[in-house]
């Protein structure tokens, strides 16, 4: 990394060799927040299923209850 950087410099001039960096550094920042979000989305994921059964549930109920009242 740090010989790509500096071979950047001498070729380019320290813009080049900065944006380099910075890409570089974006990247990274973007892999690790990638992957906590898809940690978010795999127990809201959890949640969402938990609820849907719970839903269904009381859908159920709900429609038990209506079917006595006839």
């Amino acid at each position: 990394m740090e010989g790509m950087i500096q071979e950047t410099i001498l070729v380019h001039g320290p813009m080049a060799a900065a944006f380099f960096w910075l890409l570089y550094h974006t990247n990274k920042r973007n892999e690790s927040r990638e992957r906590e979000l898809q940690l978010v989305i795999e127990r809201n994921q959890e949640i969402i299923k938990k609820q849907a059964l719970a839903f269904q549930s009381l859908s159920d109920q709900l429609s038990k209850n209506s079917e006595g009242r006839r």
